[in-house]
């Protein structure tokens, strides 16, 4: 999340906007352990620091590919 981050935790909905994919992509990420989330009053909030590992890992993997 680029733009100046106000908030600590986003929706798989906000998650699925931001990498452009479904949010069932988000929640299938979730069921295998890829990105982590937390229950926050029972919903379900996946934090900006994760959201930035996820990220950080795409794009070492993107690297690590180009390279082969």
């Amino acid at each position: 999340m680029t733009q100046k981050n106000t908030k600590s935790y986003y929706r798989a909905e906000e998650v699925a906007f931001y990498f452009s994919v479904s949010p069932r992509t988000i929640r299938r990420l979730l069921e295998e352990e890829k990105l982590q989330a937390t229950r926050i009053r029972g919903c379900l909030r996946i934090s900006i620091e994760e959201i930035r590992r996820y990220e950080e890992s795409i794009l070492t993997a993107d690297t690590l590919e180009s390279k082969v």
